[in-house]
């Protein structure tokens, strides 16, 4: 996939907020508004709708086919639906509805050595 495809995709995904994309694991992650939200490989986009099951995925996207083995929450997505109004109405439900990410933890304070 090369970056106009990249830039291409991650300019659809602009409706959903800020986009920024990383390339990551040999594909591209889509971050929107710094959280992940879509993986851009193999000339498909795969996007993240955590909050949904395997069978509300497949009704809202056509499949729940997986960009890799173990991955959960994404839905191969026809770039073609980003011009249905009503779909995106529906995609932006389900992302608010997701579950809130994690605050990252605090590192470990050092330990004192005994002496």
């Amino acid at each position: 996939m090369d970056r106009s495809q990249v830039d291409a995709l991650a300019a659809q995904l602009s409706v959903f907020g800020s986009v920024r994309v990383k390339p990551m694991f040999g594909a591209w992650l889509a971050y929107v508004d710094e959280v992940p939200a879509a993986i851009l490989g193999r000339g498909e986009l795969y996007l993240k709708l955590g909050a949904l099951s395997t069978s509300e995925l497949v009704a809202l996207c056509g499949n729940a086919e997986q960009p890799y083995d173990g991955s959960k929450g994404y839905a191969r997505v026809d770039p073609a639906c980003f011009a249905n109004p009503d779909w995106v109405a529906q995609v932006k439900v389900a992302r608010a509805a997701a579950p809130p990410r994690k605050p990252a933890k605090k590192p470990a304070r050092p330990r004192k050595l005994l002496s």
